[in-house]
């Protein structure tokens, strides 16, 4: 759609976003998502279509912050310490605490370009309105956020509570300690062994 793809490449510049970005239709999804950090893509449900100009304005920004901020390695990372000690209740609520704020920063700074906070929380609001019901399949779900997540960004939005998101640098760090830890936690376990 030439007027979708102007719109992004207009937020691209505005937000200062670097790598090009493919915008695709996924008609099994119901709500917007982005994927990968060397070549973006920003996925959209099959009813994009029928969004006004400001809930696609908002949708491209939040989807454009989690690429300027580098989200999506930082959630990779998260994945693969939970895949390693999904047993263990401090990595998983890191982990649930990381993609929690990257929701939140995303939605701070996706918010300052697609009108304002006020504007930005209507356009959620119907969103999320719009996709009751739907259930992801397991590989999707992965990377959504949890339930509860969408309140605390509305409370966020309402509030201007500010968001304390990390710098790129910090994020980074948080999530190689997060995989740190889950090395460690791994080798601590050793061997199981019988009675003797």
């Amino acid at each position: 759609d030439p007027a979708m793809t102007t719109l992004l490449e207009e937020l691209r510049g505005i937000m200062g976003c670097r790598p090009r970005i493919a915008l695709v239709e996924v008609r099994d999804l119901a709500t917007p998502a982005t994927a990968g950090w060397r070549r973006p893509v920003i996925l959209l449900p099959a009813g994009w279509r029928s969004w006004d100009d400001s809930a696609r304005r908002a949708v491209l920004a939040h989807e454009l912050a989690h690429v300027v901020r580098g989200d999506y390695a930082a959630g990779l990372l998260a994945q693969l310490a939970l895949a390693l000690n999904a047993f263990h209740p401090l990595v998983r609520w890191m982990a649930g605490r990381l993609q929690l704020q990257q929701e939140l920063a995303a939605d701070a700074l996706g918010a300052r370009y697609a009108g304002g906070r006020a504007r930005y929380l209507v356009t959620l609001s119907r969103l999320v309105l719009e996709q009751d019901g739907w259930a992801p399949s397991w590989p999707v779900r992965a990377f959504l956020p949890r339930r509860g997540a969408l309140i605390r960004r509305i409370a966020m939005l309402r509030d201007e509570a500010k968001t304390g998101t990390l710098g790129r640098t910090r994020r980074l760090v948080a999530g190689a300690s997060l995989l740190g830890l889950t090395v460690t936690v791994g080798l601590l376990r050793g061997p199981a062994r019988g009675e003797e």
